[in-house]
């Protein structure tokens, strides 16, 4: 990962930074934004008064995520296809259907 993190440190600023993840190879980019989610993450956490883990232990979260986000995708692309068994249906005689969700 030595060339992503010089290819960033060259970066004038977070901007710029920011708009080369987009140009990285697909994998380095999930590795890139996941590791930026786990530091801030971890950052937040520690300002919170929660302990501080080891380099160690961030970095196999950090592989640990990217290759769980990449499975994810990879299921994305070949989705499983279940029949559907709930169909709106005409409620009965004297009586009114309210459809809502659970934001409501």
């Amino acid at each position: 990962m030595e060339h992503i993190r010089l290819r960033l440190a060259d970066c004038e600023s977070a901007m710029a930074a920011v708009e080369e993840i987009p140009k990285m190879e697909e994998a380095d980019q999930r590795i890139v934004i996941t590791l930026l989610y786990i530091w801030w993450s971890e950052r937040c956490a520690v300002r919170e008064g929660e302990k501080e883990r080891s380099a160690m232990q961030i970095a196999q979260m950090i592989k640990t995520y990217a290759e769980e986000f990449s499975a994810g995708c990879n299921s994305a692309l070949n989705p499983v296809h279940r029949p559907t068994t709930a169909v709106w249906s005409k409620p009965p005689e004297g009586f009114v259907k309210l459809n809502c969700d659970g934001a409501f």
